[in-house]
C-alpha cells in the first residue's frame, strides 16, 4: 500500500510540528517575550456571523502584520507594527459573497471599491506599541495618524472627506488599537506555569496549561 503524505500550508505545518514537542515537566515562566531586533509576523482573524433560517450573514476579516521590536526597557518592549495585508469576505442576505483585499487593483472611478481603496491605503502603514511581560499594552502611538493618511490617499470627493474622517476617528485612535491588540497578547501573566495549572484573564476568560 502507498501512504500519501498530507500536504499542509507552511504555517499550518509549522504549527502541527510544535504539537509533537514533548512537554516539559518543570514549571516555565509564561511571559510576553518578543526579542529586540527581531520581526514577528502576526495574523489576526475576526469572524462575525449570524444565521437566520437558511441565510448566513456576517463577515470575516483577516489582518496580517509585521511586528518589529525596536527597543526594550526592563520588561517593556517597543514594537513597530506594520500592516502587511488585509482581507474581508462579506456574506450578503441574497446569498452572494463579496470579497475585498488590499492586494487587488482598484479602479479609481468606481466608488463601489471604496473598501479596496481603504485596505490598500492601510498597507505599509505603521504604528508603535509598548507591551510589558504580561502582554499588557502600556501605550500606543501613531495609530490615529493612519486614519488621517488613509483618507488623504483614497482620492475621495471633497464632500465625502469630512464624513470619512469622522468615521475613521472612531476606528483609528490609539485606544481602539489598544483594545484590539490586547486580545492577542493578554494570555501571558508573567508567572511560572506547569501542566494542570489554570488562570484567568479579564480579556480572554479562562486559560489552562495541559499536556
Amino acid at each position: 500500500s502507498v501512504v500519501k503524505e498530507e500536504k499542509l500550508p507552511s504555517l499550518e505545518k509549522e504549527f502541527a510540528d510544535t504539537l509533537n514537542v514533548k512537554p516539559v515537566e518543570e514549571a516555565v515562566l509564561l511571559k510576553f517575550n518578543f526579542q529586540k531586533g527581531k520581526t514577528y509576523n502576526y495574523a489576526m482573524t475576526f469572524d462575525v456571523s449570524q444565521k437566520k433560517g437558511d441565510q448566513l450573514r456576517g463577515n470575516t476579516m483577516k489582518w496580517n502584520f509585521d511586528m518589529h521590536v525596536t527597543d526594550e526597557n526592563k520588561d517593556v518592549k517597543t514594537i513597530k507594527t506594520t500592516y502587511k495585508r488585509i482581507d474581508m469576505a462579506m456574506n450578503m442576505p441574497n446569498g452572494q459573497k463579496m470579497e475585498f483585499s488590499s492586494e487587488k487593483k482598484v479602479d479609481a472611478m468606481d466608488f463601489m471599491q471604496i473598501p479596496l481603496r481603504m485596505f490598500g491605503s492601510r498597507k505599509g502603514k505603521s504604528f508603535t506599541m509598548q507591551v510589558n511581560g504580561k502582554g499588557e499594552i502600556v501605550s500606543v502611538s501613531g495609530f490615529d495618524k493612519i486614519g488621517e493618511a488613509v483618507v488623504s490617499e483614497m482620492n475621495l470627493p471633497e464632500g465625502m472627506k469630512p464624513m470619512m474622517q469622522q468615521n475613521f476617528q472612531k476606528q483609528f485612535n490609539n485606544d481602539a488599537a489598544k483594545q484590539v491588540f490586547s486580545q492577542a497578547f493578554e494570555i501571558y501573566h508573567n508567572k511560572s506555569v506547569k501542566i494542570v495549572d489554570s488562570w484567568k484573564s479579564n480579556k480572554i476568560g479562562r486559560a489552562s496549561c495541559r499536556e
